[in-house]
């Protein structure tokens, strides 16, 4: 009998155990998903503005939640998965890219944008043939001048709704390549995408380039969060504003912009509260 009653207050001691063992997970879990110290967030390869080792926008996400002490692991999606990662992924917290990807209205109604970039798209031109960069008051203006552009860029509509003359291209080095020859008198391209790849192709003569002043389109850079994420979404508020006061966001912009002049709604961003 003494054996038996041993035997069960042993299982019982055990079982207990096991079942503390369990609510110390259980509890451990629910704490770590309160307060993440490991965060996903998907992205688009698309230098230098993004990317999962580097990237101008993905760079002041990684500072603005490291200032929070949360670490971000970035997972590189095509841009039509990017949509359905936030919405409907189950470990994806947000994506950073652009609100313009959420554009479907029962969609932005289920997640929560935070503008954190702005930029735009340009033209890029040689001095020798335009020193101050290209000049028009509308798009029509530019009929009689070769333009090159990426195949499938969302510019196509607006241009080809003033019937400009395209030469498409599968990449935007093809576009510099062609420029440098004179075999296209423009190409498109966000600021810093084509400044990247004429320092990649041409370091030597970047300041033979010009660029527009006008925008053709107007761009946001976004983190845009799923829509059970509004603590989440309220500590990147905070550590964004840690970034800005601090000089790291500033800083960020400097690394990439180098020489060239910081676009002023940028720097107007960082004093804004």
């Amino acid at each position: 009998m003494g054996n038996v009653l041993k035997l069960f207050r042993m299982r019982f001691g055990l079982s207990i155990l096991i079942f503390l063992t369990v609510i110390f997970f259980i509890t451990s879990g629910i704490h770590a998903t309160g307060n993440p110290k490991t965060i996903q967030i998907t992205t688009i390869d698309y230098p230098p503005l993004l990317g999962s080792k580097s990237g101008l926008i993905t760079e002041i996400v990684t500072e603005a939640f490291k200032s929070k002490e949360i670490t971000v692991e970035y997972k590189i999606y095509p841009m039509a998965r990017i949509v359905w990662s936030v919405t409907e992924g189950s470990k994806v917290v947000a994506a950073v890219g652009s609100r313009d990807w959420f554009h479907k209205a029962d969609v932005a109604e289920n997640v929560h944008f935070v503008s954190i970039y702005f930029t735009g798209l340009i033209f890029f031109s040689l001095k020798e043939k335009f020193p101050h960069g290209v000049e028009y008051d509308k798009l029509e203006d530019l009929k009689k001048y070769e333009i090159g552009y990426v195949r499938g860029g969302s510019l196509i509509p607006i241009f080809k709704k003033a019937n400009l003359n395209l030469q498409l291209v599968a990449t935007i080095s093809q576009n510099v390549l062609k420029l440098h020859k004179g075999r296209v008198d423009m190409f498109a391209a966000t600021e810093l995408g084509g400044w990247a790849v004429i320092r990649k192709y041409y370091p030597e003569e970047v300041n033979k380039f010009s660029v527009s002043d006008k925008f053709i389109h107007h761009i946001n850079g976004d983190i845009i969060f799923a829509k059970n994420q509004e603590a989440l979404t309220d500590i990147f508020n905070q550590g964004l504003e840690i970034i800005k006061n601090n000089g790291s966001y500033l800083n960020i912009l400097k690394k990439y912009y180098a020489d060239r002049e910081i676009p002023k709604r940028l720097l107007e961003f960082i004093k804004s509260e």
